[in-house]
Formats: C-alpha cells, structure tokens, sequence
C-alpha cells in the first residue's frame, strides 16, 4: 500500500517540476527595442517594465513639490507600455502654445503599475532637468527604469528668468529632497516599500540640470567663474544682475564665501556618480571641480554654443573612474523627447524643441541611453560586462568622440 501512495506523489512532484519553468517562460517580458531598428545593446529595452507616477508632496503649501517617478514594474498581462503625461504650467513651450493645446507628453511606461520587488530594492537615478524644461527627458527615466533603476525626475518650479543662477543653489537643495522623498517612498508600508536602495545613488542632468549636477556631487562654487563667463557672453539672459544673484545664491544655501573665495555647497555624500548631458561648469571650474571623486560621465555636442564650458568637466575633476562622450556636430538639443512624444509642437514651428541641425535625436537617444545604462550598470551595481563595454577600446559609433580613464 506505502508503494502504491508514493507512485502517485511521486508523479505530482514531476509534473509539478515540468509546469514551474514552464509558467515562468509564458510569462510576457518586455519586447527588447530601440528607438531605431538598429539601437546598440544596452540601448535595448532591458528586462523589466516600467511603472510611473506622478506625486506631489505637501501640496496646497509653501513646500509643496511634484516628480514623476519610474520604476520596475509588473505587468502580467502583458500591456503595452502606454502613458501621457502632463508637463508643468512653468514649462518653456507652455508660453509658446494656444492655451487651449494639451500640454503633454507620450511615453511608453504603466501608469500606477504594481511594483516588481523581484531585483529590489534597486538604485536611484536622480535626474534634473533643463531649465524650466521639465519632462523633457522622459526616455532616458523609462528607459533607465526597465534595466533596473528607480528614476526620480523632480520638477525644478523655481527656474526663472529673472534670476537663473539663484535658481541652481535652490535645485541643489531639491535634490537633496528628492532623496528624501525617495527614503519616505521606500519605507516600510509606503508605495514603494523595499524598491528604493537610498544608499546608492546616481544623478544626471542635461543643461541645467547639468550644472546642477557639479554643485550637488560636491564641487563648491566659485563665482568668479561666472563672471567671467558672464563677461565673454554678455547676452546670456543667466547674466541678469549677476551680483544680486552672488548675493541670492548665499542666502538660499546658508553658507559664506570662504578665504580661498569658493562658496561651500549642501550636498548628500550618497550620491555616487553623476552624468552631466550639456552641462555647464562656470559656477565650478578648476578650483571647485577638483572636488568631484564619484564616477562620472559627461556627454555633450561639440557644437553646443556652451561647449567651450563643459568641456573642463572631463579635465578638471578629481574622478578616477571617468568618462566623456562627445557628438561631433551635435548641439544643446540632443537629449530632448522625440518630435512624436509630442508631435502637436511641430504645428507651431517650434521643430527645434525635438530635433538637432545634425543628429537624428532617435539615434542620439540609442547611442545616450547606451553609454548611460552601462556606465550605471557598472558604478551602480557592478556588472563586469558593462564596465568592460565603456572601455575605449571597445567603444567605435560614427561620430562620437570618445574617451575615458579608470575603464
């Protein structure tokens, strides 16, 4: 009888055994794709999809402040990554449409889906972006968010025009928040309880952003930098009463100008490795970028009219493991969305808000999200292959100037 019992169990365990990878081979996983057809490895969708939402904290208060959040997702249905979102009444586009024309974006995540806890809790991307330009660079969140990063794009309300500078020591001081918004987001019985590891943490930014990313990565100010930048293009609506932005740029942050003539910045020392994308660095230069020790990449366009300042970032900081990605002929325009994320602009001639004179911006978009995602990969979570990938010998696209030390 004891034989005749343990046949049958015994079948279930094999059956059971055969079923297992079975189910986990059906299950969908995201389609592996590029902005073109021929995208470059890691500019391929990687294995997880992506979940967004959009939250704001402390609203209807003097604190009050939104982001927009991608993350590693389930999708058991297999939906197609679908989603609009809705850019800030602050944006620079929104003074250049009819106020009757939607103001949105298409992008290709799952609004409010379930988080995947399978991989986490997973790294933070923080990325600033350019100035009063927020949404600008939904692709690069997405698409970070499927290789396993939660990316938080915060939304810098108070760029202005009147006062730029002044508006770079305040976004320094709101990435600060968004790591502790990431902390409240991740803890236990939150949203995204146990998805968020605070304690490694990338940022990048692109324009703005960029130089906001030297500031918060701990390079101190040196203002002379920006008066002398100020002197040489005297046209640059950041120069606006340059010295009661000196006097601001004190005052928001808290702190004093030092002997040696540099203002100490706020930054958060768990921040470990930042990607500045057309970045400025006259508010840092050769005295304040030394400073930087976390690994970086910096990737621009040679004929960015800002070039000639963002080419000391590679030069000057203190980085043993860096790097810099140059686009030969490229401009300041390179990291933007598609013309089709928001294809109502073009109606309106404002092609150059989707576009660059040279570059097609889906290629740009591959060869950026290839060089980011691997260089994350490796600094963040230690992948052989991707560190291997980002050495210079290994690197060969058309047009792309490349070089890198600690590689």
């Amino acid at each position: 009888m004891k034989v005749r019992l343990a046949l049958p169990i015994l079948m279930l365990l094999i059956v059971f055994s055969m079923v297992a990878p079975l189910s986990a081979q059906d299950a969908p996983v995201p389609p592996a794709v590029g902005a073109r057809p021929d995208a470059p490895t890691y500019a391929l969708h990687g294995p997880y999809w992506v979940g967004t939402q959009t939250i704001e904290v402390g609203a209807g208060t003097d604190e009050a402040h939104r982001f927009v959040i991608w993350y590693p997702a389930l999708n058991p249905e297999g939906l197609e990554e679908s989603v609009v979102y809705t850019m800030s009444e602050s944006h620079i586009l929104r003074f250049m449409l009819p106020e009757t024309e939607p103001f949105t974006v298409l992008g290709h995540a799952l609004q409010d889906a379930v988080p995947d806890l399978s991989g986490g809790p997973y790294p933070l991307v923080i990325n600033s972006h350019g100035f009063t330009a927020q949404m600008w660079q939904v692709y690069l969140g997405e698409h970070l968010a499927s290789y396993g990063f939660v990316v938080i794009a915060t939304e810098h309300a108070n760029d202005s025009w009147d006062n730029p500078y002044t508006g770079t020591a305040i976004r320094m001081l709101e990435v600060k928040r968004a790591i502790v918004d990431a902390e409240t987001l991740t803890a236990e019985g939150a949203a995204l309880a146990g998805m968020i590891d605070v304690e490694r943490i990338a940022m990048s930014g692109h324009s703005s952003g960029g130089m906001t990313v030297y500031g918060a990565a701990g390079a101190p100010v040196d203002w002379t930098g920006a008066e002398e930048y100020c002197a040489a293009v005297p046209d640059d609506p950041t120069c606006t009463d340059l010295e009661k932005q000196h006097q601001e740029f004190i005052e928001v942050l808290g702190t004093t100008v030092g002997a040696d003539g540099l203002l100490p910045v706020v930054w958060d020392d768990r921040i470990d490795a930042i990607i500045p994308m057309a970045g400025s660095t006259e508010l840092h230069g050769e005295r304040g970028l030394p400073a930087i020790t976390v690994p970086m990449m910096a990737l621009f366009g040679t004929n960015d009219p800002a070039a000639p300042w963002m080419y000391p970032a590679y030069e000057f900081v203190g980085s043993a493991l860096k790097a810099q990605v140059l686009f030969e002929n490229g401009g300041h325009g390179l990291f933007y969305n598609q013309c089709d994320a928001f294809d109502y602009i073009l109606k309106y001639d404002l092609f150059w808000g989707c576009s660059d004179a040279v570059w097609d911006i889906a290629r740009a978009q591959d060869v950026s999200n290839y060089f980011i995602t691997a260089f994350l990969l490796d600094v963040l979570k230690g992948d052989v292959d991707a560190h291997a990938a980002l050495s210079p010998d290994a690197v060969s696209f058309p047009g792309i100037i490349y070089k890198a030390e600690g590689f």
